[in-house]
């Protein structure tokens, strides 16, 4: 077996090759396991359900590439990437509201009293 080297996954990468990534990708990385004689790794995924955005990030361990594939999501069984990159990974924090109980209020004012 010819393993493909970095140089050819970049330049696939550069070709935007989606079909080579979502197949390696289904075939390899999700399920953590060997595609093209290159070890692969799941890094990250997220859908939003049908018919919405879907991501995908795995790494190619030999290289330390990540790669990034973008599409939609079905449930169906016809998803579809139509977009490949080299991924980095990022942080985000969020803040999310809920209503406040009677303890949390309670709480709030001990607080303000203690000052």
């Amino acid at each position: 077996m010819n393993i493909i080297t970095k140089e050819e996954i970049l330049n696939k990468i550069k070709k935007k090759d989606i079909e080579y990534f979502q197949t390696m990708y289904y075939e390899g990385a999700s399920f953590d396991n060997n595609y093209d004689g290159l070890d692969l790794k799941k890094l990250w995924e997220i859908n939003w359900g049908d018919g919405n955005d879907w991501n995908v990030a795995f790494k190619i361990v030999k290289y330390d590439i990540d790669i990034l594939l973008e599409g939609w999501y079905s449930s169906h069984g016809d998803s579809e990437f139509n977009k490949v990159s080299i991924g980095i990974p990022y942080e985000f924090n969020e803040t999310r509201y809920r209503a406040a109980t009677q303890a949390d209020m309670r709480d709030m004012k001990i607080e303000e009293l203690l000052g």
